[in-house]
């Protein structure tokens, strides 16, 4: 078995909310070492996702059609586990699609011509591993469902760690960005599936999609969609604004559930669902079939079509993973006093709300205020045209006057160089240049300006 790192950065990004309905961010631990995923001896093409993150194994194993689930044995005091196999019917995991339904199969530009382009070895591809950025929201019906933030937060790692196992079949690597629980409330109505343009989709819009990078954005929730009543949006490869996915519980085990989301996040970036002559190495169906049942790899079909897709429009997928890991993280976030982006203005974290009327808590201006600071902000609104915004600072410098449009006050303008401004001083730049002043400035209260014969001498060096 090989360790895997399954978070983007090292620490996960949890937000819950508070009574009041207000998202809350926090880094608790969450066990970062203790994935891994490996192979059992003596059997091709077999998969093993294990973690070790509460004590003994816990995971999946793969072999052929088969999979068997192992945990350890509770309170066993000798490092025991039980290994029991996972069976399910072709209605747990499908299907994908209803009757009538019609593949578009254009391509977003014509396929590639194969016969005269260059080739590589598969060993050469898989040396340029993408990157897939994830982002996982609960529902209340699921934080009810396991009454406990730990217990959510290690279930859906433990899926995105199988979704992780899946996508290296493309070689791709599926990173968990951030996790979101709705532990008081939903914040929207949750029957709504449509992304874009529903209810719950407006509200992951406004208060995720612009502070949060992610490739693939999964709502799980308890009782819905159910097939057929939910089909992603295909081709927004590297377009944030249509990542939106729902997936259905459904009363399914983990790894159903990690196979329903590889195949919605597959179909997001616009992968086909497999025809009659798609195949996979010893496995009966493929993940991008109509009924995926208990599988974990992808057909031909999609690891061809794959390609032709991340060619034409997935660069965005191919951005280094060494350097990110040893460089600070730094996004866009509101709450860090730098009106950035989409923001209209930003007051600091939540504690300095209250004290400042203008700018609301998702850092939009408040209703009727056109300003939240600056010299020619007053009371949230513009200043009075001809109101001074910037008084006089020395001799050499103008007072500044508020136009009425703008908080900004105008650029600093001040007296000519040249003017003089005392008996031996003249302005430069907006101050009063003063040969004594400026002595002092360098050596001290004591210095006096020197005779015009230093400056000569000074001037023909050694």
């Amino acid at each position: 078995m090989r360790r895997k790192k399954l978070f983007w950065p090292g620490h996960l990004l949890l937000m819950t909310l508070d009574d009041q309905g207000a998202l809350q961010m926090d880094y608790p631990f969450v066990p970062s070492d203790c994935h891994y995923l490996g192979y059992l001896e003596e059997i091709p093409f077999s998969m093993v996702t294990v973690d070790t993150c509460y004590g003994g194994l816990e995971g999946i194993m793969k072999l052929d059609d088969l999979a068997y689930e192992i945990k350890p044995l509770k309170d066993s005091e000798r490092f025991e586990h039980v290994v029991s196999q996972i069976v399910a019917d072709a209605g747990a995991t499908g299907p994908a699609y209803g009757p009538g339904h019609k593949e578009d199969r254009h391509p977003p530009s014509p396929e590639a011509d194969v016969s005269v382009a260059p080739r590589s070895g598969a060993r050469v591809f898989a040396a340029h591993k993408g990157i897939m950025k994830g982002f996982v929201q609960y529902s209340n019906s699921m934080y009810r469902l396991y009454n406990s933030v730990s217990k959510c937060v290690e279930t859906l790692v433990r899926m995105c760690s199988i979704v992780d196992s899946f996508q290296q079949g493309l070689a791709v690597r599926f990173y968990l960005v951030a996790v979101a629980l709705f532990n008081e409330r939903d914040p929207t109505v949750m029957n709504d599936y449509r992304a874009p343009g529903g209810a719950y989709a407006r509200y992951h819009a406004k208060n995720f999609r612009r502070v949060i990078e992610s490739a693939s954005s999964l709502m799980v929730i308890r009782d819905g969609p159910r097939p057929g009543q939910f089909e992603p949006e295909t081709y927004p490869v590297c377009n944030t604004s249509r990542s939106l996915l729902f997936v259905g519980y459904l009363g399914r085990h983990y790894l159903m559930l990690a196979i329903v989301s590889t195949q919605l996040i597959g179909r997001s970036f616009g992968l086909w669902y497999d025809g009659d002559n798609c195949y996979c190495m010893r496995r009966t169906t493929c993940l991008m079939a109509k009924y995926p049942g208990l599988t974990d790899a992808f057909s031909d079909c999609s690891i061809g079509h794959w390609w032709n897709i991340v060619a034409i429009r997935g660069s965005c997928i191919f951005n280094t993973t060494v350097s990110d890991f040893n460089e600070s993280l730094i996004k866009t976030r509101c709450g860090n006093y730098i009106v950035e982006d989409w923001e209209q203005c930003d007051r600091g974290p939540f504690k300095q709300w209250y004290s400042n009327k203008c700018c609301e808590y998702d850092c939009m201006l408040a209703e009727g205020a056109t300003c939240n600071e600056g010299l020619c902000c007053t009371d949230c609104i513009y200043s009075e045209p001809g109101t001074l915004g910037r008084p006089i600072q020395n001799t050499c410098d103008l007072p500044e006057y508020c136009f009425g449009t703008t908080s900004q006050c105008p650029e600093d303008f001040y007296m000519q160089d040249g003017t003089p401004c005392t008996e031996e001083g003249y302005c430069y730049h907006g101050n009063c240049t003063d040969r004594t002043m400026h002595c002092r400035e360098i050596f001290g209260r004591h210095a006096t300006n020197p005779h015009d014969v230093c400056y000569t001498i000074n001037r023909k060096a050694n």
